[in-house]
């Protein structure tokens, strides 16, 4: 189990990284001139009014995953690649524990969690 000061670092670090994607993929469409200076300020004052520093690293994921892209569609492509990572993230969860209760020989558990998968994929 992650200490809590580990898991503050890890809340940072993911907060951090989203900021990073953000100012770069406006730097990126400010330089090619698909962005003026003026909304490239409105989508910055939107994002860090999505989230503050301390906030735990699923209230950012569910900030970026919830941004409103009805206002700010520049936003989709790092949405998309949250929600992306976040999955993936899940599956190899998943995988791990199923894994661990293969390798515990308890099979009725491994079972039923992937029940529950199968369940969340169909809907």
């Amino acid at each position: 189990m992650p200490t809590k000061a580990a898991l503050i670092q890890e809340d940072e670090a993911y907060r951090k990284k989203m900021q990073r994607r953000i100012l770069a993929l406006i730097k990126n469409q400010l330089e090619s001139n698909q962005m003026d200076a003026k909304r490239a300020q409105e989508i910055s004052r939107y994002v860090l009014s999505c989230f503050d520093k301390g906030d735990p690293k699923p209230k950012v994921y569910q900030a970026v995953k919830n941004f409103d892209l009805n206002l700010f569609p520049e936003l989709l492509e790092v949405s998309l690649l949250a929600i992306k990572e976040q999955v993936e993230d899940q599956s190899r969860e998943f995988a791990d524990k199923v894994g661990s209760f293969i390798k515990n020989k308890k099979l009725e558990e491994a079972n039923q969690l992937l029940a529950q998968f199968r369940q969340l994929v169909k809907n």
